[in-house]
């Protein structure tokens, strides 16, 4: 949410926080998917080899001058490991802390 609003506000921090995200999101992705966890260096070559569409979503966020195609890329990355960006408020009710 904070990445969309940066994007959307024009903000250059955006890229500071889309890199971030994208590298919780590749840690995510790899373990998920039961892959040896790589330095960022291979992050690229093995996204292609192993999944191109992911490469191409990550090269996309790396290289794009762009906040809001950015954010696209990293919001593709994010669901891949998340399944659903949705934002929605917590479910439980409020309980008083002794």
């Amino acid at each position: 949410m904070d990445a969309r609003a940066l994007a959307d506000a024009g903000d250059p921090l955006h890229v500071l926080l889309a890199c971030h995200a994208a590298e919780l999101a590749l840690e995510g992705l790899f373990g998920m998917r039961g892959w040896w966890r790589v330095k960022p260096q291979r992050w690229l070559p093995t996204l292609q080899e192993r999944d191109p569409a992911a490469a191409h979503d990550l090269r996309t966020l790396l290289t794009t001058p762009d906040a809001h195609t950015r954010q696209s890329a990293l919001e593709a990355l994010a669901v891949r490991v998340t399944g659903d960006l949705t934002y929605q408020e917590g479910g439980s009710e409020p309980v008083l802390v002794p």
